[in-house]
């Protein structure tokens, strides 16, 4: 049998991509689907970081859990740590 994985599911080609902002002298990060609006607590107080998806290596980036969160909020948290001096 013949077996072909879907483009969303091949290495590289992962189907959500996040906006990552941080929160300005913390480690709170704010994920936000590219294909969502960014909320409106994302203000001045936050520093656009990135942009990640599952094969994304951030420290604290979970992508499973960031895109359960986002599917039902709009956007999730998470912690990258402390942050380098």
């Amino acid at each position: 049998m013949n077996m072909q994985l879907h483009d969303s599911l091949r290495p590289g080609s992962w189907g959500q991509v996040f906006n990552l902002f941080r929160r300005r002298g913390s480690d709170l990060v704010c994920a936000v689907p590219l294909d969502r609006a960014i909320p409106p607590f994302v203000d001045d107080e936050w520093e656009y970081l990135c942009e990640a998806d599952a094969a994304s290596s951030l420290p604290g980036f979970d992508y499973g859990s960031v895109a359960g969160r986002a599917r039902r909020h709009g956007f999730s948290f998470f912690r990258t740590g402390p942050r380098a001096a």
